[in-house]
């Protein structure tokens, strides 16, 4: 016992000659058994430690994925509200050019949202233990190739890919792997 928790019972057998233990060889018995439960409390206890130092830092992760998850949110939507917002004001006179422009944008932002709450789910169902992978044999090079149409013309462009035609097949999820790749990027 340790700490107010019995950690378990040791079955001493019968001493030499089935004479009784003396007092001494009692006491030294009682403290090794104490000892045995002081060692096993220190490992509860350390074991409890980590837990919650795991937690905590689950907790900061959270706390900052959820900055993190409200920045990129307020871009998209402050985007579409500025748009909508110029839309709706009588005193602009659009031509069709722009009008289709901040039309595209309102899109493309909107479409952006999406996306990221799309990830929010998936998030959410990964940290319920609910979102299997789907693994399949897939190319590389294909991954990559989707993970680069992700990005504007002007940062593929800055990207250059050398795979060897040797590269063999890789058995991952392949949405999910090429959006790591474009996060990457």
């Amino acid at each position: 016992v340790a700490g107010g928790k019995c950690f378990g019972a040791a079955h001493i057998g019968p001493h030499a000659g089935k004479n009784p233990y003396s007092r001494p060889q009692e006491r030294m018995i009682l403290a090794l058994a104490s000892h045995a439960a002081l060692a096993l409390a220190r490992q509860d206890l350390s074991e409890e430690a980590a837990q919650a130092q795991a937690l905590r830092q689950s907790d900061e992760l959270k706390n900052t994925l959820l900055s993190l998850v409200s920045h990129e949110l307020r871009t998209p939507l402050a985007s579409i509200k500025a748009s909508a917002s110029g839309l709706l004001a009588d005193k602009n006179n659009w031509d069709r050019a722009t009008l289709v422009e901040t039309l595209r944008a309102i899109d493309e932002e909107a479409d952006r949202l999406s996306n990221l709450v799309g990830k929010l789910l998936d998030l959410s169902r990964l940290d319920a233990g609910a979102w299997k992978p789907a693994s399949d044999w897939c190319d590389l090079l294909d991954i990559i190739g989707t993970a680069l149409s992700r990005l504007s013309e002007k940062d593929s462009s800055r990207v250059r890919v050398e795979i060897s035609p040797e590269t063999p097949l890789i058995r991952v999820d392949f949405v999910q792997i090429a959006q790591v790749f474009s996060n990457l990027l």
